[in-house]
């Protein structure tokens, strides 16, 4: 994975801020308004939230007191505001308190300048030896692609079509952490010196043994957790502290534009697990969801040629079916046409 944002229009300062968990909750809103503004800046919050964690591990010397200068001037030159700016805090802060956290800033722009935001595995030319920074194992499934994946620490995850997963640097020593964008089920070992904590683009999820889903793709409007088994602490990343306590059977819900999680009854824990054991289920869903569920299992494209059909909804369960069986148990059930051009499977009236 490699990425190379524009570092001259990034409020470093006020990034740090939040990842050292600092900031206000004005400044905690302007934060994730720029997140949402754009897929780049979701990217860029991410990508160097990672390399902020890979920063505390790692043993490397960072002068600070040089590194702070050179940022100084950065900052001095970003523009007020930009579409691919995080916006500066609504208060000014303290002369002191501004010094440390320019400093602290300053981490991510040496770990920016030696590359660890890009994860590349040279390091930049120096008249002395760097160490590389921890190495940080990354599990991708494209579409039509599901995977099972046995853990250093004998966890077992279920990792869905258009997902990934990240293995955070020194896991399985003092703590399990990882990231998800996607959808995984999660069988943890229990661990009582271990927690495991599943980190999102918005939510964090800690356990010490226990079985769960989680449904965080980047383009849906909330994140779910359903608990098969045991408990969790489901948390909102400005609100670690203050979490929502799920047991088996129960749902919670972030919005990702919100900050309140809502716990749910789950009335068929299968809905939630089914897809590991190779089963699609649908309950009332509208068209549109079953379709982007079904691009991401096959691997394959869809289009809807009438919006009057598109909120129609499917209760159906296929059980490791082939593609033209379940295209045309829909198409029955919903009283639709199905046809196939040459890429695209096409849904529309009678």
């Amino acid at each position: 994975m490699s990425f190379n944002p524009d570092f001259e229009k990034i409020d470093w300062t006020l990034l740090a801020k939040y990842f050292s968990g600092n900031t206000t909750e004005a400044e905690n809103k302007l934060i994730k308004e720029w997140a949402e503004s754009s897929p780049k800046n979701r990217t860029i919050l991410k990508t160097t939230r990672e390399a902020w964690e890979a920063s505390k591990t790692t043993r490397q010397v960072w002068d600070t007191d040089a590194a702070w200068a050179r940022l100084s001037k950065e900052t001095q030159k970003q523009p007020k505001t930009s579409p691919s700016t995080v916006v500066k805090p609504l208060h000014k802060s303290k002369p002191a308190s501004w010094k440390q956290f320019l400093k602290v800033a300053a981490v991510l722009l040496i770990a920016a300048s030696i590359g660890i935001l890009s994860y590349q595995n040279e390091a930049p030319e120096t008249s002395e030896a760097i160490e590389q920074p921890p190495v940080v194992k990354e599990f991708t499934n494209h579409k039509g692609q599901r995977s099972t994946l046995q853990l250093p620490d004998n966890s077992k995850v279920f990792l869905a079509a258009d997902s990934r997963l990240i293995l955070q640097p020194h896991f399985n020593e003092k703590e399990r952490r990882v990231f998800i964008e996607g959808k995984a089920y999660f069988e943890i070992a229990k661990d009582a010196n271990r927690p495991f904590i599943v980190e999102t683009d918005y939510g964090r999820i800690e356990v010490l043994g226990t079985k769960f889903n989680v449904d965080a793709f980047p383009e849906s409007d909330q994140q779910e957790v359903a608990v098969a088994e045991g408990r969790v602490a489901f948390s909102t990343n400005e609100n670690i502290q203050q979490p929502a306590i799920l047991t088996a059977g129960k749902l919670g819900i972030l919005p990702f534009n919100g900050d309140k999680i809502t716990v749910q009854d789950i009335e068929n824990i299968d809905f939630y697990r089914g897809w590991t054991q190779d089963r699609l289920i649908f309950k009332d869903t509208p068209l549109t969801s079953v379709i982007t569920r079904l691009e991401r299992w096959y691997g394959i494209e869809c289009e809807i040629k009438s919006d009057e059909i598109a909120s129609k909804k499917l209760t159906s369960t296929f059980e490791n079916q082939q593609l033209n069986e379940v295209l045309d148990a829909i198409a029955l059930s919903l009283d639709i046409e199905h046809t196939k051009t040459e890429n695209t499977h096409v849904f529309s009236k009678k």
